[in-house]
């Protein structure tokens, strides 16, 4: 009987722990691994085991947390004193998640809801990374001789959005490049934005590059189409000129627009936040009312 209720406290209740097959995935892959369940020193009643892939995008100092993935792995069973249990975990990643990076990073924790007694959860941390696709226009670039910056992969309030800045070629022309990516079915959709180098200081200039994958696929061509597409959109600049925001809203919504999945969650727990300190200082107000009346009756009741 005592084990019982030390169980329902969580001392000698089952565990549960995740085993990743990997510590990175693509997006688009499964997320795999198995799940061990180990027995406490009670026969206990699992109801359910629960798997949430978590993101943590930082934004202005601050830190958001959201639950992006949520997969029940298993119904109701037993675990019988020192029992072990293992199940398989299969999850499929979002194409609109943001890839890791300085300011975002990802943990999953596994979840044992446990009848009458305390849950126990296990945390492991996990690299979300590019696509092959993506990751070969990623290599083009540095093969233009273009870097990535210290500030890319960063969150813009629509999408993730990727910086790099040229080091040789183009170098006198760029400040830097920046753009947006869309993995579709038959090629990528990038929105670019340039900072040209002008006499009368930075020139902002956007516009969309469609690669298709017979070109992704062939590192040559495609470093080829990239140095084209850079050259004949900095000799034309005139017609591009303007932020790359303005292409952002006809795509920021579909599928495999990188980042989509975050759209809305900065602002809505900022005003969710803001909602919480006004109903604290509200509180507070009204506490210091009534201390103020209790205050005065005491002075005057006689």
């Amino acid at each position: 009987m005592l084990k019982k209720l030390l169980a329902m406290l969580g001392k000698g209740s089952a565990k549960v722990d995740l085993m990743l097959e990997q510590e990175s995935f693509a997006l688009g892959e499964e997320l795999t691994g198995k799940i061990h369940v180990h027995g406490g020193a009670v026969k206990q009643t699992i109801n359910k085991i629960v798997v949430h892939l978590h993101v943590n995008v930082k934004n202005d100092g601050s830190m958001y947390t959201k639950s992006v993935c949520r997969f029940e792995v298993a119904e109701s069973f037993k675990i019988h004193p020192e029992e072990e249990r293992t199940f398989p975990l299969r999850l499929r990643l979002p194409k609109s998640l943001l890839l890791s990076a300085s300011a975002v990073t990802y943990h999953v924790v596994t979840r044992l809801d446990i009848k009458y007694g305390r849950d126990y959860s296990d945390r492991d941390v996990v690299n979300i990374q590019p696509p092959k696709r993506l990751q070969n226009i990623f290599d083009a670039w540095k093969k233009l001789g273009f870097i990535e910056t210290t500030d890319s992969r960063s969150f813009d309030g629509y999408l993730q959005e990727f910086e790099f800045s040229p080091t040789s070629l183009f170098h006198h022309q760029l400040e830097e490049i920046e753009f947006n990516a869309i993995i579709k079915e038959d090629g990528i959709l990038l929105l670019l934005e340039l900072d040209l180098h002008s006499f009368l200081g930075e020139e902002e200039i956007s516009r969309e590059c469609w690669i298709e994958n017979s070109i992704i696929d062939h590192m040559e061509e495609l470093v080829r189409y990239l140095r084209e597409f850079i050259r004949e959109t900095i000799q034309h600049s005139s017609r591009f000129v303007g932020e790359k925001k303005h292409l952002q809203k006809n795509y920021y919504q579909l599928p495999g627009a990188i980042g989509a999945v975050a759209i809305g969650w900065i602002v809505s727990e900022e005003i969710e936040e803001g909602v919480e300190k006004i109903g604290d200082q509200l509180e507070e107000t009204l506490e210091d009312d009534e201390d103020e009346e209790d205050s005065f009756f005491a002075e005057h009741k006689d």
